[in-house]
């Protein structure tokens, strides 16, 4: 079979995107990661998470060895000696057209850049956005790639001046920000939105709700945007970013977490093989 890409005629099995249903249809997971010198930081966890998805989306499983995968890639693009963004994509190819896929095999994607985490005392400023996250999806839990409504927040947000967008979910509760979990300090407690109002399972946010210290236990519940009015502090997390606070929300100036605080969910979340 032709096919056209831009003004050329190419055969089908010449550009992979053709068969791909994660590009065509969004059926796809994903994972990112943070390295240090050629240490991917919780990959196991990450692993499985993306595991599940693929379960959830009814993709195959590969048979190859992805941990040794990503170490080749970040060998290859010499990427041993400092810190690294990797991409785990996971979907499937098939030469059959409709919504259900048949004789598709899985297709895996990785990809590794440079990358430098954010200082810890760089702060955003963050906007709520009129998008919103369907929190009764079943695929709300997982990274799939269809990222729209986030991609449309964080274009809203920064074209209003903004660092960073929050979204809601359809009941009007706080759900993320574009890229991570969302936490807020409110009356010395550390408040996050659960899973069934559509926040992801991130990884950042499941090891810092396993607390191992002295700090009081991080609250689980629903989160109204009134209290983000009313919230001292509120940051953001993902395997990228860490933590990272906001400077503001809506203009109104908002203040750092108190910094033994701050140090002790950094302890929660630090890689043992990681600065």
């Amino acid at each position: 079979m032709l096919i056209a890409k831009n003004h050329n005629m190419i055969a089908i099995d010449d550009d992979p995107r053709a068969t791909d249903r994660g590009y065509l249809l969004g059926e796809g997971v994903f994972e990112t990661l943070r390295t240090y010198q050629g240490h991917i930081e919780h990959v196991e966890a990450h692993l499985a998470r993306l595991k599940q998805g693929a379960h959830a989306l009814g993709l195959d499983w590969p048979t190859y060895n992805i941990q040794q995968l990503c170490h080749d890639v970040l060998t290859a693009n010499q990427l041993l000696t400092d810190q690294a963004a990797l991409r785990i994509t996971l979907s499937q190819s098939t030469h059959k057209r409709g919504l259900i896929a048949t004789n598709s095999s899985p297709q895996l994607l990785i990809t590794a850049y440079p990358y430098t985490r954010p200082h810890p005392r760089k702060t955003i400023k963050a906007i709520i956005t009129p998008h919103y996250v369907n929190e009764r999806s079943s695929l709300s839990r997982f990274k799939t790639t269809h990222y729209l409504e986030h991609i449309q927040a964080k274009r809203d947000a920064t074209a209003k001046g903004f660092d960073e967008a929050l979204l809601l979910n359809t009941r009007d509760r706080v759900c993320c920000s574009s890229i991570g979990n969302v936490f807020i300090y409110k009356d010395q407690q550390l408040i996050t939105p659960p899973l069934s109002d559509g926040a992801l399972a991130g990884i950042t946010r499941q090891q810092l709700l396993a607390q191992n210290d002295d700090t009081p236990p991080i609250v689980v519940r629903s989160i109204s945007p009134q209290e983000l009015d009313e919230a001292d502090s509120i940051f953001h997390t993902n395997s990228l970013i860490g933590i990272q606070g906001f400077s503001s929300i809506h203009h109104r100036a908002l203040a750092s977490l108190p910094k033994p605080l701050l140090d002790a969910l950094n302890s929660r979340i630090q890689d043992t093989h990681s600065p």
